[in-house]
């Protein structure tokens, strides 16, 4: 008698007299909505992280993806109003999309999201003019003198066998500095078309290998297009680029054990800077982790790297930036996320108009080409496979040490170098 007393007073406080305890359940694990701080968003546009258990090839995956279609279906009126754009498979498991509230409430409900992110405009860096003087330093322990301001030592086999992939707005494969190592990889925004409107991209590649530019003259260069020739564009799009390169040295790595041939070598470089997103860390972790070395700018906002991504990472290598005269550049971020010093004021390299067209651009997207060229050049020059972790302490550990000024707090007093072959 009492146990039907109290549920007949329980049902007459819910509405109809009903309750769905398996919603309640949704609604009481409901996936978390996170965003930077000091972010631009893009409006009604999501990445969608699955939790680690979830794979693509599992039937959860699956499963979760058809009830996605069905909802996208179901809820919207205008079919443009809810749309998977990247759906991503390579370490990080999600998707990225447009998704408005109603949707977006009812993915956070679904019990194999991990979290949810607002995607977010990012941009390459910012740059100015200057002179050349980048190579010759890395290849030198003391200040660049008279001597040695033009002279840039190095094995000229560096970079044979590495692939560097450029996750950038491009690459100008035709420019004649290349040699014809440069090749296009993919387009990951929507209605761009497959070349560097831009110039950030070549100048980038330009620095990593070109023949009169690059540390690494003989690595082969891939471009990854993830942003608009205005130079912006998603994390969403960002993070798709990423996984092609894991997608891509994934299949290399497959063809080569059929061969019997080594395991490829491949280095990729991220120039670019945003407010902190914790997708975009695992993605460039989880690229990381497949094998592939990457290089990241720390940011040109003359504060904390450890603030903003993916120089936030821990797996991959943060370039802050410095001058000809080993000043830390007035622009650079700094402190603890920051793993190395390299030039990045005034560097000279390869541009977009001819085949011939140079142009001289600063900024951390400057600095950490020049450590990515480095990471070519080491795995190029040893016959073991080595690990993007062991590849990461040989270039801090070689770095030149104590040489540099005016350094930001927590900054290590490491300049990067090539460690070159006797002159």
């Amino acid at each position: 008698m009492l146990i039907s007393y109290l549920t007949s007073l329980f049902l007459s406080l819910i509405p109809n007299g009903t309750i769905n305890f398996g919603e309640k359940l949704q609604l009481d694990r409901q996936a978390p909505l996170i965003s930077a701080p000091n972010g631009t968003f893009v409006p009604n546009q999501y990445i969608v992280v699955l939790k680690n258990a979830v794979t693509p090839e599992g039937i959860e995956f699956k499963n979760h993806m058809q009830s996605l279609k069905g909802l996208i279906s179901e809820k919207s009126s205008d079919l443009h109003s809810n749309k998977i754009i990247h759906v991503y498979k390579q370490g990080l498991v999600g998707y990225s999309g447009y998704f408005d509230d109603v949707v977006l409430n009812s993915i956070r409900n679904y019990k194999e999201v991990d979290y949810i992110e607002k995607d977010q405009i990012v941009s390459v860096a910012d740059t100015q003019s200057g002179a050349p003087w980048g190579l010759a330093r890395i290849s030198h322990r003391d200040p660049l003198n008279a001597i040695t301001g033009d002279k840039y030592i190095y094995n000229p086999s560096a970079g044979q066998g590495v692939t560097a992939y450029v996750v950038d707005t491009g690459i100008y494969i035709q420019h004649s500095d290349f040699e014809g190592r440069a090749f296009w990889g993919k387009t990951l925004v929507s209605g761009q078309p497959d070349n560097d409107g831009n110039g950030h991209g070549t100048h980038v590649a330009g620095t990593i290998a070109s023949k009169s530019f690059g540390v690494a003259k003989k690595a082969k260069l891939v471009a990854v297009k993830v942003f608009n020739d205005s130079g912006s564009g998603y994390i969403s799009d960002v993070i798709a680029g990423i996984q092609y390169t894991v997608s891509d040295y994934t299949s290399r790595k497959i063809e080569a054990l059929k061969l019997g041939l080594a395991p490829p070598r491949s280095v990729g470089n991220l120039s670019l800077s945003s407010s902190f997103s914790q997708a975009l860390n695992s993605a460039v972790s989880s690229a990381v982790n497949s094998g592939i070395v990457y290089t990241v700018a720390a940011g040109n906002s003359a504060s904390d790297a450890c603030g903003y991504s993916p120089a936030s990472e821990s797996s991959v290598i943060t370039v802050g930036s410095t001058d000809v005269t080993d000043t830390q550049s007035y622009f650079s971020n700094y402190g603890s996320c920051v793993n190395i010093m390299a030039p990045g004021r005034a560097v000279v390299s390869t541009w977009i108009g001819s085949t011939t067209a140079t142009n001289v651009l600063s900024g951390t997207s400057m600095a950490s080409p020049h450590v990515a060229g480095i990471a070519a050049y080491i795995m190029s020059q040893n016959n073991a496979i080595l690990s993007p972790a062991t590849v990461k302490g040989m270039i801090v550990s070689s770095g030149t040490m104590n040489r540099l000024s005016n350094l930001g707090a927590l900054t290590p007093n490491i300049l990067a170098y090539n460690s070159p072959p006797s002159s």
